[in-house]
């Protein structure tokens, strides 16, 4: 937390003023409907490969631009600067993108994009599918949307919380009029505007809204470090002295602490793993890369998308900006008491009581962006998978019975397939409404923000990634044991983040289900080895949930660092994955289909 002293040492303090003006809102609005414009422009589509692949023909510049709008989304934007601000805090998150990320695009772009236009596919698992069977890829549309839910509305929640502190009058005059909590105002206002753009013309809208989006999140935060150093006394010199003096700009850490997040280790062998699942393997990131007229266009978005790590680096010396800022001006009154309750709340603090009116609206509409291109693209991509795994096959089944299979190529039954689409992206956007709401007390078991929604998409990754590797490297194996091991490594990631009564109980009787569900349905469930090995990977998610990693002084518990969570799903799921399979005919018919 901060340090109370350094932040109330100074002259005696005046009452901030947090708010929110007419010009403000001007900008906000004018922001959202420039894009919305700009987006309905290109949103006109009349196919599904228009509607989620952008008809093969989107520059790569654009998707570029759109992967990393989708990357540094309002977590980047509001809690990095936190990260760095607080109280012995540094730039250590940076080696996550110098690192990890960089590593990862690499062997996206050499290994991974190759194989994806080798065939027409919409997503890595229908090319999964096609050589592990069709219930690998129903399995990983499954948890494609387990994780996409949970990380997008850590978002989506962090942006909400945003919005409380900067819209406080005019959404406690909601509140009183509607009887909806602020909060869950503020979780509507930004799922209603992403739902409304990806309605409008799937990802081709997505693509065009992020490229602009891109633009107003970089300025925004630029905004914030250019204002500070030009009101602060020493300008820009005295915020890089400041950074050098206190240690907030120091990058590299190589502390080898399994529970720390940020350290060159964590860096290159757990989020460099990981991202491989996350840019590459993952629909949200990987629908992008399928949108490119080939493969070296492909391959020049996912490489030149690198530009990302430019944008962190900015967005962390905003938060060593802050840093400066206030310990010349240190926080007072009801500032102090927002910033105390919550670190996060750094950046929207410092918007609403010292930035003047217009730019504040400026920076919020920079959070909005980024919150946006995050969530708009996930609804996509949510929608795409859960219309190829089930909606579609069902369709084209039932158009076979009627004898009209032909009219599966029609446009009239192209527009029944958009339809359904744009109401799976409704569905999905009151989902991540309700998980939003719900994020609350899940956040407050993780150290920010940032850490909480990198953590949510780590439950699933990993499964996701070992479901690939089988299929590029065993795809004779089928998908008979991955489909068991997968939800056993969800619970042994969960056993190794979560501690106490609550966890262990809930872990129990998921874990009872999956070896009741295995013994009932496993075509392998009569093998005793297949079922240790199931039954052990249980009990060491058990065993970890009960047992934390490490302990601090005071006796709290500490968990494993969310970098690490890919690499160990992963792992547990290729191993059951082999393990529990069975090639028998069944298998042997979706591998040769």
């Amino acid at each position: 937390m901060l340090d109370a002293q350094s932040m109330l040492a100074a002259a005696a303090p005046s009452p901030s003023t947090l708010s929110f003006g007419a010009l403000d809102w001007g900008v906000v609005l004018g922001v959202l409907l420039a894009t919305s414009l700009f987006g309905a422009w290109f949103g006109r589509q009349s196919t599904m490969r228009d509607f989620f692949l952008g008809g093969r023909r989107l520059p790569w510049w654009a998707v570029s631009a759109s992967i990393v709008a989708t990357e540094i989304s309002a977590l980047t934007l509001v809690s990095l600067p936190a990260i760095v601000f607080v109280d012995g805090g540094t730039c250590a998150y940076l080696q996550i993108t110098l690192i990890g990320s960089v590593v990862a695009r690499l062997a996206i772009a050499w290994w991974l994009v190759p194989a994806y236009y080798q065939e027409e596919i919409y997503s890595p698992y229908d090319w999964v599918g096609r050589r592990l069977g069709e219930s690998a890829r129903r399995m990983m549309t499954l948890f494609g949307a387990i994780g996409g839910v949970l990380s997008q509305a850590a978002r989506v929640y962090l942006t909400a919380v945003v919005l409380e502190i900067l819209l406080h009058e005019q959404l406690r005059a909601w509140e009183d009029a509607s009887g909806i909590p602020s909060i869950g105002i503020s979780i509507l206002l930004i799922t209603s505007v992403a739902v409304a753009w990806t309605w409008v013309g799937g990802i081709v809208t997505v693509v065009w809204t992020d490229l602009l989006l891109f633009f107003v999140f970089c300025a925004s935060a630029a905004t914030v470090v250019s204002w500070i150093a030009g009101n602060l006394d020493g300008g820009l010199m005295a915020i890089i002295e400041h950074g050098r003096e206190s240690g907030r700009a120091r990058i590299l850490d190589f502390d080898t602490s399994p529970v720390k997040a940020y350290t060159f280790w964590a860096a290159l062998f757990g989020a460099g793993f990981g991202n491989i699942g996350a840019y590459g393997v993952d629909q949200l990131m990987a629908q992008r890369i399928l949108c490119c007229r080939g493969v070296r266009e492909a391959r020049l978005a996912v490489s030149f998308s690198i530009v990302a790590v430019l944008v962190g680096l900015l967005v962390a010396w905003s938060g060593i900006a802050l840093a400066a800022w206030y310990d010349a001006h240190p926080l007072d009154g009801e500032a102090w008491r927002l910033v105390s309750e919550r670190t996060d709340r750094i950046l929207p603090v410092f918007t609403a009581s010292v930035l003047p009116e217009g730019l504040r609206g400026f920076v919020v509409a920079g959070v909005f962006a980024a919150a946006i291109s995050s969530l708009d693209g996930v609804l996509a991509a949510l929608a795409q998978t859960t219309m190829h795994a089930w909606w579609l096959p069902r369709r084209q089944r039932r158009v076979a019975a009627m004898e009209v299979a032909a009219r599966s190529t029609e446009p009239s039954e192209e527009r029944r397939s958009i339809a359904v689409s744009r109401r799976l992206v409704v569905a999905y956007g009151a989902l991540m409404v309700a998980v939003a709401w719900a994020m609350d007390p899940i956040s407050r078991a993780y150290a920010s923000l940032l850490d909480l929604g990198l953590a949510m998409a780590g439950y699933t990754q990993g499964a996701l990634l070992a479901a690939f590797l089988l299929a590029l490297l065993r795809p004779s194996v089928g998908a008979s044991g991955w489909v068991w091991g997968a939800p056993a490594s969800l619970l042994l990631v969960f056993g190794v983040a979560w501690h106490g009564p609550g966890p262990q109980v809930a872990l129990a009787l998921a874990s009872v289900a999956l070896l009741v569900a295995w013994f009932a349905f496993g075509r392998a469930g009569r093998r005793r080895g297949a079922t240790l090995a199931l039954v052990a990977v249980l009990g060491l998610a058990s065993w970890s949930c009960a047992h934390a990693w490490t302990s601090t002084p005071s006796g709290t518990l500490q968990s494993l660092a969310w970098p690490w969570y890919v690499p160990l799903g992963c792992a547990a799921s290729i191993v059951l994955g082999l393990l529990l399979a069975r090639v028998d005919e069944a298998d042997a018919r979706d591998f040769q289909a």
